[in-house]
C-alpha cells in the first residue's frame, strides 16, 4: 500500500456516514474545538524529530477531541524489536508503552486499554501477509505475546 492510496482506501472502507480527514500530524489543531468523535494514530509518532512535537501533537488532539472520545494508537515499541526499530532511517523517537502512557497522561488523557504486544512490526515480516490471516491473527491473543512487536494503546479524553 502506498500513502497516496489511504483516502481512497479510508473512502471505500468506511460508512457512507463517516467523514475522514487525513491529515499530517502537525495541522489537526487547526480543527474546531471539540469537533472529533475519535482521533486515530498508526506509525506516527517514532517519526517526530521531539518530546516537544509529540506533546504539541497531544494538545491538539485534545482540543479537538470530543469529551469522552477517543484517541487509539498503533505504535511501535522500542521494547521487542530493539534492533529491528532502528532499521527504519526514519525512526527517531524511541517509545516504549510505558513512555506512550506516560506521555498520554501527562497531556490529561485517560488510558482505557494498553497492550504492549498485539500487531506485528511489519506485515512483511510476519504472518499477515496472506489476507485471510490478519482477522485469524486478531482473534488469537497468544500469537500476539509470540509476534507482536507494536503496541496498542487507547486514551481517552476525560
Amino acid at each position: 500500500m502506498k500513502v497516496r492510496d489511504v483516502p481512497e482506501l479510508c473512502h471505500r472502507y468506511t460508512d457512507h456516514h463517516v467523514k475522514s480527514i487525513i491529515s499530517n500530524a502537525g495541522e489537526i489543531g487547526s480543527l474546531p474545538e471539540d469537533n472529533l468523535e475519535i482521533a486515530f494514530a498508526s506509525n506516527v509518532f517514532e517519526h517526530l524529530l521531539s518530546k516537544q512535537q509529540l506533546f504539541e501533537i497531544y494538545c491538539d488532539i485534545h482540543q479537538v477531541l470530543r469529551k469522552g472520545r477517543k484517541l487509539p494508537i498503533i505504535q511501535p515499541t522500542i521494547t521487542y524489536p530493539y534492533r529491528g526499530y532502528w532499521d527504519f532511517i526514519d525512526h527517531f523517537k524511541p517509545l516504549t508503552e510505558n513512555s506512550l502512557d506516560e506521555t498520554l497522561i501527562i497531556k490529561i488523557f485517560k488510558i482505557s486499554e494498553c497492550i504492549p504486544q498485539s500487531l506485528p512490526f511489519s506485515v512483511s515480516s510476519s504472518p499477515s501477509e496472506s489476507r485471510k490471516l490478519p482477522s485469524l491473527y486478531l482473534k488469537i491473543p497468544p500469537l500476539w505475546r509470540i509476534f507482536g512487536r507494536q503496541q496498542s494503546v487507547v486514551g481517552v479524553k476525560p
